[in-house]
C-alpha cells in the first residue's frame, strides 16, 4: 500500500500554506481518493504540496485551482503525496497462508492485491505461488499511476535482493543488455501470470475482473474512515467468490462484521472467508 516517508523530500522550502490553504488540500484529497491523513504526518501534506508548487513554477493556489481539471498535475501531487513504500516478503505468513488457499482452487487461483503500491507484494506472492507449483492469476491495483507504472515495468533496485529469501532469488533476472547494471527485472515466469491496473476503491466502481479467490487489502483502510472503510469491505466482498478470503493487515477493520463472511481464527493472519453469496443482504 502507500504510506507516506519523510526521506523523500529534503529540499529546504521558504513557502508555507495557510490554515485555511491547508484545510482545502485535506478535505480535497479526502473527496478525492478517501485518504484522511493522522494530525502527526500533515507536515508531509505540507511539504509535499509545496514541492509540487515549487517544481511547477506555481503558487499553492494556482496548483490547487490546476488539478480540479489537469489529471496529469493531480497525478504529480498522488505521486508526491502518497509515496509507493512497501518490501518484498513483508508478510511471509500471509503470502503462504494464500498459496495453502490456491490448493482449494478449481484450476487457476485468482488474487487481486488492492493498494499494491510498486507492487513488491504482489511479486512475493507470485514467486511463492509459482515456487509451490500453483496455476495462478494475479492482479494489483492503485490510485497511484506512477506507481502501476513501476510495479508493471518489474525493475527493481539491487538493493531489494536482500528482501527476498535466497530460494526465490531465481526468478530476479539482469538483462543481457544490463549486466552491470544495479537493477534487475521479475522473470517472464511471472510476468505472464501478473497484470497491474490503475483503480481508485474509494470512488470508483469495481473493476471488470473475474470474482475472485482470494482478495488482498493490507495497510490500506487505516487511511480511511471508519464508515469508508465498511463500504470498501462491502464491495470486496462483492468481488469475492463464495469459499474466496479477504486478508487484511493484523489488526485492520477489528471492529467489522459481515452477514456473508466468518473470521477464520489464525495466529499471524487476519482472513475472512465468504460463505454466502446473498447479496442483498443490506
Amino acid at each position: 500500500m502507500t504510506h507516506h516517508k519523510d526521506s523523500q523530500l529534503t529540499s529546504p522550502l521558504t513557502s508555507s500554506l495557510t490554515m485555511t490553504q491547508m484545510s482545502n488540500w485535506q478535505s480535497y484529497i479526502e473527496q478525492k481518493v478517501g485518504f484522511v491523513l493522522p494530525t502527526r504526518q500533515e507536515h508531509w501534506l505540507h511539504r509535499a504540496i509545496l514541492a509540487v508548487a515549487k517544481n511547477n513554477a506555481m503558487s499553492v493556489d494556482a496548483l490547487f485551482a490546476a488539478v480540479q481539471t489537469d489529471e496529469q498535475m493531480w497525478q504529480q501531487v498522488i505521486a508526491t503525496v502518497l509515496i509507493p513504500e512497501s518490501r518484498f516478503f513483508r508478510h511471509i505468513e500471509t503470502l503462504n497462508y494464500i498459496s495453502q488457499c490456491a490448493d482449494d482452487s478449481m484450476g487457476s487461483c485468482r488474487v487481486w492485491s488492492v493498494g499494491c503500491a510498486n507492487g513488491q507484494e504482489i511479486w512475493s506472492l507470485a514467486m511463492v505461488m509459482q515456487a509451490d507449483n500453483h496455476r495462478f492469476e494475479l492482479w494489483g491495483s492503485d490510485v497511484n499511476k506512477a506507481a502501476i507504472e513501476y510495479a508493471t515495468h518489474g525493475r527493481y533496485a539491487i538493493r531489494y535482493l536482500q528482501e527476498i529469501p535466497e530460494q526465490y532469488h531465481h526468478f530476479a533476472l539482469k538483462s543481457e543488455q544490463e549486466k552491470s547494471s544495479r537493477y534487475w527485472y521479475m522473470s517472464d515466469r511471472l510476468r505472464d501470470s501478473v497484470q497491474f491496473f490503475q483503480h481508485n476503491i474509494f470512488s470508483e466502481p469495481l473493476p471488470s475482473l473475474p470474482k475472485m479467490n482470494v482478495i488482498l487489502c493490507q495497510n490500506v483502510l487505516i487511511y480511511f474512515r471508519q464508515f469508508d472503510q465498511r463500504d470498501i469491505l462491502f464491495r470486496l466482498v462483492q468481488q469475492l467468490e463464495v469459499g474466496g478470503y479477504l486478508v487484511l493487515a493484523p489488526g485492520e477493520a477489528s471492529f467489522w462484521q459481515h452477514p456473508q463472511m466468518r473470521r477464520i481464527r489464525h495466529s499471524a493472519v487476519n482472513v475472512w472467508q465468504k460463505i454466502d453469496s446473498n447479496n442483498n443482504l443490506f
